[in-house]
């Protein structure tokens, strides 16, 4: 028996894989010490207790399973070569074969054995496992179905014979395009990894979900020869999906319909804001931004009288929902009303956690309610006032006869003409409110007017210390107007300036022309009008003087309105209030 040198013994004893070099002669003429355990699993029974017992000896001497298969191997090559040998203890062992030479010469045999059983078992324990778990099947470079495991088969409702050798394409349903499963294709065929979710079709036509990798298996040309095709079904979880975007949906309509339909706020557990529409915004006046966080009590400060809104707040704090009517103001200091309902939305154990504002703008319908009080105010007005202007014509007509018949100055005489006919025209003004009549308007000067009133106040201005201060210096406007009720107007206005100066003070009265409009303003400089008064004013009955009964400003305002002017008031505390006509122009004389 040759034997080896020792330099290469110990380069073959490092060596990991198991290594049995063989004579010309098929005797082990070297075992390296890495095979040392296989040598144990290879005792059959034979009296072998390490590789010494196997020196020499032939390898028919193992009596092994395909014994013949690697005889006829070693003797007839080719070289080098591969082969998987069947042991008797069941195991497997894979074989690489390979002749070696010793200056040029043939010494023998080099076998590399790998034992494969126990690699075999694990890829069987994970081959069960991934049955157990997983949907699996392999597929040719083509498509066509090589394996199918039962889950596979349950799943698509098919025989493993009726899927295998047939393409995969037999269980599209249709929902993917062609073109995703070519795109699909061309990226495995490229050798990656390819992950989705796809949906195929059973044999009963019923279609399922799966999560599916689909992982390539290269061969020496680079190109994938098979594909691994794992799944997970996936259908009750896309149903869910499928169910959940549905009600997303639906959801999300309602809110759109919400949203058009209705001022709609959300609410924190702390009432503060963290929603609102873009409806809410518009009647508000404020930016969404200046909303979100804050507390609904910045649209209401004085809407809430009597801590109302603490007792709103704790109606929907208990769970309760509350309905009602309110007057908010917008951010520019403007009021309107709204119909309003509040739904808490609670936790399960009945504590609320947001709150829902649904409301609905009644500012027309309540205009129209304040319209209808006030016409029924001017109607009891109307009746008391035709009794009253009766019965004050009658003494009247008697005064203003003997006055005609008194032998005093003619210019005094006229004067108390004039102021009973102005009395009797006041009178008569009266009756609008109890009946209308036609009115004559035509084109008159307006600062004749405005100084004759001044003229008639003096006296009594003089008497309360108070001076008029009348800036008219330019030509005078033309207006279209009834003059008697024009100067009723003012005669009320400047009055009322000097009675809000108690101890005295100045009135300032300027004409001011504006495009098509001429605009004259009565200022006091008195205490001036609080804001919430201010909205009142014109209203019958309404009255910030002691004894005043506030029908003047009502029938200033209703004549203002009839000549198609408006009034405006501004007030500022301990400055003074002022009242500013506003009437359209006329530039010529016109009869109607």
């Amino acid at each position: 028996m040759n034997s080896l040198p020792l330099d290469t013994i110990a380069v073959l004893d490092k060596i990991g894989d198991n290594i049995f070099i063989l004579d010309t002669h098929l005797d082990f003429l070297f075992i390296n010490d890495h095979a040392v355990n296989l040598i144990d699993q290879m005792n059959f029974k034979l009296d072998i207790t390490g590789k010494e017992d196997l020196i020499g000896k032939n390898i028919e001497f193992l009596d092994m399973d395909g014994c013949e298969t690697l005889l006829n191997l070693l003797y007839n090559g080719p070289f080098p070569t591969k082969a998987n040998i069947n042991l008797r203890n069941g195991s497997s062992v894979k074989i690489l074969i390979d002749r070696f030479y010793i200056g040029g010469e043939l010494k023998g045999y080099v076998l590399t054995w790998k034992d494969v059983s126990e690699y075999e078992r694990e890829l069987k324990d994970i081959k069960a496992a991934l049955d157990e778990s997983l949907i699996v099947a392999f597929t040719d470079r083509l498509g066509n179905i090589t394996h199918a495991n039962e889950k596979f088969c349950e799943l698509s409702k098919y025989t493993r014979g009726e899927l295998i050798g047939r393409n995969y394409k037999m269980l599209r349903s249709g929902y993917h395009p062609d073109q995703f499963f070519k795109d699909t294709q061309r990226y495995v065929n490229k050798g990656n990894l390819w992950q989705g979710q796809i949906m195929d079709k059973a044999k009963d036509g019923s279609c399922y979900w799966t999560q599916t990798t689909i992982f390539p298996l290269g061969s020496n040309d680079g190109k994938p020869y098979q594909q691994v095709v794992i799944q997970t079904d996936i259908t009750e979880q896309k149903r869910t999906e499928e169910k959940l975007q549905a009600t997303l949906k639906e959801l999300s309509d309602f809110r759109f319909a919400l949203d058009q339909a209705s001022i709609l706020g959300i609410l924190d557990d702390n009432y503060r804001f963290i929603y609102v529409n873009d409806n809410f915004c518009k009647i508000s006046k404020y930016e969404r931004q200046e909303l979100i966080g804050k507390s609904p009590r910045l649209l209401s400060s004085e809407a809430y009288p009597n801590n109302q809104f603490d007792r709103i707040l704790d109606t929907v704090k208990k769970g309760q929902i509350w309905q009602g009517e309110l007057k908010k103001f917008a951010k520019d200091g403007s009021e309107y009303w709204v119909e309003i309902t509040v739904v808490p939305l609670l936790e399960k154990d009945g504590k609320p956690y947001q709150f829902i504002s649904f409301q609905q703008d009644i500012t027309v319908r309540k205009k129209t309610e304040e319209m209808l009080q006030r016409t029924e105010k001017l109607s009891v007005i109307g009746e008391l006032a035709a009794g009253l202007a009766h019965e004050i014509r009658n003494p009247l007509t008697a005064i203003k006869g003997f006055a005609q018949l008194i032998d005093i100055n003619t210019v005094y005489k006229q004067v108390i003409l004039d102021e009973i006919d102005r009395i009797n025209f006041i009178v008569s003004e009266f009756m609008v409110l109890a009946k209308p009549h036609a009115i004559k308007f035509v084109s008159k000067p307006v600062i004749p007017m405005i100084k004759q009133i001044v003229t008639i106040l003096e006296s009594e201005a003089n008497l309360r210390n108070v001076q008029f201060e009348v800036d008219l210096n330019q030509s005078s406007p033309l207006v279209l107007c009834e003059q008697n009720q024009l100067k009723q107007v003012f005669l009320n206005l400047m009055k009322n300036a000097m009675e809000a100066m108690p101890h005295g003070g100045k009135v300032h009265i300027d004409l001011e022309v504006i495009g098509g409009m001429v605009e004259i303003s009565i200022r006091d400089e008195g205490i001036g009008i609080a804001p919430d008064k201010i909205k009142k004013l014109g209203e019958p009955f309404f009255t910030t003087k002691e004894r005043g009964n506030g029908l003047g400003l009502m029938v200033s305002y209703n004549i203002i309105q009839i000549h198609g002017g408006h009034v405006r008031v501004e007030s500022e505390p301990n400055i003074g209030t002022c009242f500013t006509i506003t009437i359209p122009l006329c530039k010529e004389p016109m009869m109607f």
